[in-house]
């Protein structure tokens, strides 16, 4: 009250139109207010968002989309969206104003509902959300803070479109605004940030979960491990934490829960179809939406009010008691369904305890008891059931007659006629003979029978009926099976998947676990092994090493290892993968190892020393152990021709496979012929053609040479000498 009183938004008018009235409620995106809309003269709703909101107006504009396509659907079960607007830097939106309490408000109060209440509950919810789906809508928000019971008894979902409108704000996940929603949130909404109606299944799904259990599937110190434990845990059956839940109901959670979403129902509409048949194949009744508790403790609108207050003054009550007593017939239904038959009248159903002066509760209806006999009621005290019965016993009056069946006098039987013919004359009573002893002992022994009825009885129920799974994890899924059926369980292959230290087609693990109590004949579920998690090697061969590292760099995180280790190959490049074990396209585990094999180029080889060699000898030599041969000839004074002078690199030593040696091979001397020289030739001419033919030359005089004609020439001409040899040339 004191927030509503400081609240400046109080009576104030929106748009002109939207008076605001009493506080209602506040969250991290917006405040609620109750208002009237003056113009219809009509209470509503008013949500008012927060002003990091309003001050974007990329969210503006989203949230004007959003709202105009939620007031286009209309049904029983959705809160209607009436209009929406901004006055000033305040966005707002217009809804139906549900009088009530939230589901999340009856989950505090009651903990967890029974069967037939939480698929009563989630039938509604079901329905507004497949009729959302039909027109192409999508919640993304499905969660007990958005479900409103009403005080009339209808079931409201409520906010459609607005969470779209705020997870595209960049700053909705700075400020934490939708962190809450992640205990509802379907792992497709961390993996890739996307939702559809798999993802409002998912959320439903939670939320029957909650309502069966009164928990959540999944639990954590903070929002990072929830969103963690969807993505990479399935969510488990509701009956490993609440006893008593079909595992009918534990297979439609699983379904609407799975992680992959193509195994989820379709929409919201296959998901209520599928719960309406389970509810027909369980045989649950359809209950009304639970009262909602008023300040005196006792039901709110619709409920229980006060009874007959004249009872109180006939019983000399002190105290009027909130309880309501049901008859015995009424209280096996109580039980099955977890409250009051619908089919009582009003009277029974608003019969109001009152308190006696020994304390004892008994029901205003209740309190005369009819005719002389024990009047047995049955009563429960505050939330709990009790099986205690109170009897009241009516004192007779003074002046009453022999009970009902007494005789009146002593036993009398029919003897002969009395003499003067008036009736039967009475004979003496003949002693009935007494066995004290034998009534004992069968009173004894039928006391003895049922006592040990009772030990039996009560021994099955707290124990003979239960169990305790066997282990039967790392045994293969034939022997399991036994093991369990032997045990007087029934047993159904939940899933497969990969397990590393499970062999393929073991047990990996039990739903409910190893060594936890269930009754016989109650389902198991095992978990069987795929076998190790196999990750396919990809091709890597002739790939430089880098690209192969980049390549491999996942499988580090799947706890593969990676070495490398070089190999000569005549082939492969230096520097390229030459091949990897195990080779490319075949599988490893993990924990396993990937070696790859980089090339150093071809192998070292032992090169020989082929000098002094004939040519053809020396190349037939290293082309066998396949080197590259390179020939160069050379004139040698001193090597035959054909004979290899020298080699390079020279020999013996170590060389790399394929490499290139160069041989020089002898061409022998290098010889010119004397060229021939006309006898009388000018000495000019003559002195030309031996140079030309590569010599050289020197003259001699005869007769002092005086006429420069040369008569003779030694080496004679047409001989063959060194190149660079001198010719004598004798001049007159």
């Amino acid at each position: 009250m004191q927030k509503a009183a400081a609240d400046p938004l109080i009576g104030h008018l929106l748009e002109g139109r939207y008076r605001i009235g009493a506080f209602l409620a506040v969250g991290g995106m917006s405040t609620v207010y109750a208002g009237v809309d003056e113009r219809l003269d009509r209470e509503v709703a008013v949500k008012v968002m927060a002003p990091t909101l309003s001050a974007d107006p990329v969210f503006v504009d989203r949230f004007a989309r959003e709202a105009r396509s939620a007031a286009r659907l209309s049904h029983v079960n959705a809160v209607a969206v009436y209009d929406q607007g901004r006055d000033g830097n305040r966005v707002f939106l217009v809804m139906e104003l549900v009088r009530g309490r939230t589901l999340r408000d009856l989950l505090r109060e009651r903990g967890h509902l029974s069967p037939a209440e939480a698929v009563s509950l989630m039938e509604p919810i079901l329905a507004a959300l497949a009729a959302a789906h039909r027109a192409g809508l999508v919640h993304r928000d499905v969660k007990p803070e958005n479900i409103l019971l009403s005080d009339d008894g209808v079931v409201k979902v409520a906010d459609f479109g607005l969470a779209r409108a705020v997870e595209g704000d960049p700053g909705a996940a700075n400020t934490g605004m939708i962190m809450g929603t992640v205990a509802y949130s379907a792992p497709e909404q961390f993996r890739r940030g996307k939702t559809d109606m798999h993802s409002d299944v998912y959320s439903a799904g939670i939320v029957l979960f909650e309502l069966l259990t009164g928990r959540q599937p999944h639990v954590g110190p903070d929002s990072m491990t929830v969103a963690y434990n969807h993505v990479h845990r399935d969510v488990p059956p509701p009956s490993a934490f609440q006893a008593g839940i079909a595992p009918e109901l534990d297979e439609v959670v699983r379904r609407a829960t799975a992680r992959d979403a193509r195994i989820r129902p379709q929409d919201a509409g296959a998901f209520l179809a599928q719960l309406d048949d389970v509810r027909q194949t369980l045989r649950l009744p359809v209950l009304p939406v639970p009262r909602r508790p008023r300040a005196d403790g006792r039901a709110g609108p619709g409920g229980a009010t006060g009874g007959d207050r004249s009872a109180e003054r006939r019983a000399g009550a002190t105290a009027i008691q909130p309880e309501t007593l049901s008859r015995p017939a009424a209280r096996d239904e109580y039980d099955r369904s977890g409250r009051e038959p619908p089919h009582r009248d009003r009277s029974q159903r608003d019969a109001t305890a009152v308190q006696s002066p020994s304390g004892t509760g008994i029901r205003g209806s209740d309190a005369i008891p009819n005719g002389n006999s024990p009047t047995t009621v049955q009563g429960r005290a505050g939330t709990g059931r009790s099986d205690v019965q109170h009897t009241l016993v009516e004192p007779q009056p003074a002046s009453a007659g022999p009970p009902f069946g007494a005789s009146a006098g002593p036993t009398s039987t029919f003897g002969p006629p009395h003499p003067d013919g008036s009736g039967y004359r009475s004979a003496p009573a003949r002693p009935k003979r007494r066995r004290p002893w034998l009534r004992t002992l069968v009173g004894a022994l039928v006391l003895l029978l049922v006592c040990a009825g009772l030990v039996a009885g009560s021994w099955y129920y707290a124990a003979g009926r239960w169990g305790s799974i066997p282990n039967v994890v790392n045994q293969p899924l034939q022997r399991a099976t036994q093991a369990l059926k032997a045990e007087g369980y029934q047993v159904a292959v939940d899933r497969t998947q990969a397990n590393d230290a499970v062999g393929k087609g073991n047990v990996v693990a039990t739903v409910p676990d190893v060594g936890s109590r269930l009754v016989h004949g109650r389902t198991v579920h095992v978990v069987v092994s795929a076998g190790p998690t196999l990750y396919r090697v990809p091709a890597l061969g002739g790939q430089p090493r880098s690209a192969a590292a980049t390549a491999l760099r996942t499988f580090g995180g799947h706890g593969v290892t990676v070495t490398y280790s070089e190999t000569s190959d005549d082939h492969v490049p230096a520097g390229a993968v030459v091949r990897s074990n195990p080779p490319g396209g075949s599988t490893v585990r993990r924990g396993g190892t990937i070696t790859v094999y980089v090339s150093t180029g071809p192998p070292i080889v032992a090169l020989p020393d082929v000098t002094t060699q004939p040519v053809d000898v020396a190349m037939a030599t290293l082309t066998g152990l396949q080197f590259k041969v390179s020939r160069t000839d050379v004139f040698s004074d001193d090597v035959v021709a054909g004979v290899v002078i020298r080699q390079a690199p020279a020999g013996p030593t170590q060389q790399r496979k394929f490499s290139v040696v160069t041989l020089e091979v002898s061409k022998g001397p290098d010889l010119v012929t004397v060229p021939e020289v006309p006898r009388l030739d000018p000495l000019s001419d003559a002195e030309n053609r031996i140079t030309a033919a590569g010599l050289q030359w020197t003259v001699r005089t005869s007769f002092g040479g005086i006429a420069g004609l040369v008569i003779r020439i030694a080496p004679a001409a047409g001989q063959q000498v060194k190149r660079g040899s001198t010719v004598t040339l004798t001049i007159i």
